[in-house]
């Protein structure tokens, strides 16, 4: 388990941004979610958010947008 937190939060920040915002809208806009849920992304968000590489406040707007 502590290599996959690991490699999430080796992930280039703004990768993770751009996917916490895609995601969660790929998900309503076009059902997929079955397929893509973006939950996921907004917790790997917060996780690379917890380890200091990204502002928790982008990661927050940008799962709101």
């Amino acid at each position: 388990m502590d290599r996959v937190v690991t490699v999430l939060a080796g992930l280039p920040p703004l990768l993770v941004l751009a996917l916490v915002l895609v995601l969660p809208a790929l998900e309503s806009s076009t059902l997929l979610g079955l397929v893509v849920p973006g939950e996921t992304a907004i917790l790997i968000g917060g996780l690379v958010a917890h380890h200091g590489a990204l502002p928790l406040w982008a990661v927050a707007g940008a799962g709101t947008v």
